[in-house]
């Protein structure tokens, strides 16, 4: 066996075995690649050794510590970038996305971190995507999170939780319709004027909720302001409950888990906003 201690190119070697193709030979390109005749095929011999010859694969986590104690074991920082996505609310560390003497790494070593929502804003979130919930629900709901979740009415002022629930479960639709009709010659035209008043029986309904929660796993917990909307179907009330400036919110957890990142990997490593394919 040759062995080429000058790693010469797949194309020279490949010339020079074709040249005699009727011995069964094979040339060293470099320690774990050979090329064989007569076939002229590139043959990987690294699934013959002991081990890898350089690391990769992909690491994934929720935990930001976890994902920064990979990334510090296993990299070298001027070798590493990381890519945040902001929609996903995740962030991928390339830990080989450059290579001392090329332009560029193997971009096959990778950590991952998924940020991991709280239940409550996983609920809030389900609630405010779903846009109504019946009324036995929204109470239920209520009991279930009362220590999250603080009914206020219209001044702000706290309302305690047990005579909220009260109120939610007491409403009462009124309705009142007025229709008008007009015929002439050539057309006819009525139309009908419904009006809907929710009230209810044990005490006043809050006007709005406010929620003091993290929303994902190791950001900083911020108050929620959650719209309360109430409509009649056949006789019943049902509620819609919105997140107050949803997308304002995304996008502050979204810069917020940025920054978390960044002060979490070596100083000097690249991070950037976006997705990176290649």
């Amino acid at each position: 066996m040759s062995d080429y201690q000058n790693y010469q190119t797949e194309s020279a070697v490949a010339a020079s075995l074709a040249a005699d193709s009727s011995l069964l030979r094979h040339e060293l390109i470099n320690p774990h690649t050979a090329l064989v005749n007569p076939s002229v095929k590139v043959l990987g011999l690294e699934q013959y050794d002991a081990g890898r010859s350089r690391k990769r694969g992909t690491f994934a986590t929720t935990d930001i510590d976890s994902f920064a104690d990979y990334i510090e074991i296993n990299a070298q920082p001027e070798h590493i970038s990381v890519f945040i996505d902001k929609n996903q609310m995740q962030a991928v560390a390339i830990l080989n996305f450059d290579a001392d003497d090329f332009e560029q790494g193997h971009l096959d070593h990778r950590a991952v971190l998924n940020a991991e929502r709280t239940v409550m804003f996983k609920k809030l979130v389900s609630m405010h995507d779903m846009g109504r919930c019946k009324q036995k629900v929204f109470a239920e709901f209520l009991e279930d999170w009362g220590h999250k979740v603080i009914a206020r009415d219209a001044e702000g002022n706290e309302i305690e939780n047990a005579k909220a629930i009260n109120a939610v479960r007491s409403i009462r639709i009124d309705e009142s319709a007025q229709t008008d009709s007009h015929a002439g010659n050539y057309r006819e035209t009525r139309s009908r004027l419904e009006s809907v008043e929710a009230k209810s029986i044990d005490g006043a309904l809050p006007a709005y909720f406010s929620v003091n929660d993290e929303c994902y796993q190791g950001i900083p917990a911020r108050n929620l302001a959650l719209r309360l909307g109430i409509s009649n179907e056949d006789g019943q009330p049902v509620f819609k409950i919105e997140i107050k400036a949803l997308q304002s919110v995304r996008d502050e957890l979204a810069k917020e888990f940025a920054d978390i990142v960044a002060s979490r990997v070596f100083d000097g490593v690249s991070v950037c906003i976006g997705q990176f394919q290649g």
